[in-house]
């Protein structure tokens, strides 16, 4: 029951840090303050969750737990933003919809910034849990003890 609740906060984790870079896109207006406070309310929230998922886990391969929420969330907001590319791409969406009716979406620096930074840093945990862990050669592990009579 443990790890299925640890695995539900790395989920809700995953969803917050999700959220976060989607609004690392959005241009702010006059208060850019607001933006980046937000931004580290979902952040915080984002880490209180992972934090209490890895508790439940008893820290237990905790680089590669958090190192898969983080790319995870790095390649789902990619893909979102490619998805809404391609339609952007189509005439008979822009006909549709009027692609001045999103000009609040452009703050690609900053978005593709925090997207880089998170999947970096995500492969850079998972790499280090991978490299520490040890081999599965049965052949280095030690033997079974003898059954008993």
């Amino acid at each position: 029951m443990r790890r299925v609740c640890s695995i539900v906060l790395y989920v809700i984790a995953g969803f917050v840090l999700c959220m976060t870079v989607s609004l690392a896109f959005i241009r702010p207006g006059h208060d850019a303050w607001i933006k980046w406070l937000l931004m580290g309310v979902f952040l915080a929230c984002a880490l209180v969750a992972q934090c209490l998922g890895l508790a439940l886990h008893r820290f237990r391969n905790w680089r590669r737990d958090s190192g898969i929420v983080l790319l995870s969330s790095a390649g789902y907001v990619t893909f979102g933003i490619f998805t809404i590319g391609c339609m952007l791409m189509d005439k008979e969406f822009r006909a549709i919809v009027k692609t001045d009716s999103m000009p609040f979406f452009d703050d690609w620096f900053t978005g593709g910034v925090f997207i880089f930074l998170l999947a970096v840093e995500g492969w850079l945990l998972f790499r280090s849990a991978a490299e520490e862990a040890p081999p599965a050669d049965p052949a280095s592990s030690p033997p079974a003890p003898p059954p008993p009579n």
